[in-house]
Parts: structure tokens; sequence; C-alpha cells
């Protein structure tokens, strides 16, 4: 099993599923891309963020809260939003914290595509993602399970 080391943890990937599957930068994850968290729950976190209670929040939730632009289109729903990222430049189609701060990427950025629900793939506006095609002709039957097992601590 491959490991793929993030600040949050590793992500362990499946033998038979590359660890390395190269990125394209077309930038269509980071125009529009689903979190399965909604707008309110983010509201919720951040207040108690901002009120000192950390406990159970995401490790990454700064950075989501900094970076992560709610769209309005397509409509949020009962399952989660749609986001762009600030970091994204899209004269370039590459993440700015790529070159200044990769650390400070939020895990979804990490875990993509080995941590993507593929059961909703039919949904996702990924059509020019070198990974999704990849990931897609790799996976085969196993479409609708996450490619990862999970995200360990880096203690594992």
């Amino acid at each position: 099993m491959a490991v793929i080391p993030t600040p949050w943890g590793t992500i362990r990937v499946p033998d038979d599923v590359s660890a390395d599957i190269a990125c394209a930068r077309c930038g269509t994850c980071c125009r529009a891309f689903f979190l399965s968290i909604t707008d309110e729950t983010l509201r919720e976190w951040q207040a108690r963020r901002d009120a000192g209670d950390r406990a159970g929040l995401p490790p990454d939730l700064d950075a989501v809260l900094e970076l992560f632009i709610p769209l309005a289109d397509p409509p949020p729903t009962a399952e989660g939003s749609w986001y762009a990222c600030r970091a994204f430049d899209a004269a370039t189609n590459s993440c700015t914290l790529l070159a200044t701060d990769p650390s400070r990427r939020p895990q979804a950025c990490y875990a993509f595509p080995y941590l993507y629900d593929w059961a909703s793939l039919h949904e996702a506006p990924y059509p020019n993602c070198r990974i999704v095609r990849e990931a897609t002709r790799r996976l085969g039957a196993r479409l609708g399970r996450h490619l990862a097992d999970a995200v360990m601590s880096t203690s594992d």
C-alpha cells in the first residue's frame, strides 16, 4: 500500500491505484468543487473556533475558512455545498500555495482524488481532469467507493 504524507496525516492508497497520478493543471477542481458539509455547518464551526472551542473540528479548518469561497451556482444541497478556492490562479491554472506555502493547502487538496467520493462522479465538474479519467479507468467496478482506505495519523 502506498502512503501519501500530508500535514494532517497520511493517505493510504491501495496498491492497484497509482499514488502519483499526474495533475494536468486543468484547474477545474479548484474553480468549483463539492464539500460534503453545508454552509451552515461551516458557519457553526467558525463560531466554535472563534469562541476558542476546537474540539472535534477539522485540523485544516483555518485554511478552509480562509481559502474556500461558497458558490451560489450550483446551489447548496442538504449534503453539502460547492466552493471555489482563493489560492487558484486562473491565468496559470495552478495553486498559488504550491509555490509559496504548500503546507497551507487544505486536506481536500492532498486527498483528491484518493478520498474522492466516486459515487457522485457524474455530478463532478471535472471533464478535463486527467486524474479523474485515470482513476475512473483503474477503478472500473469499484466506482462508488473511496480510493484510499483512510486518512491515518502520522504516528501510524
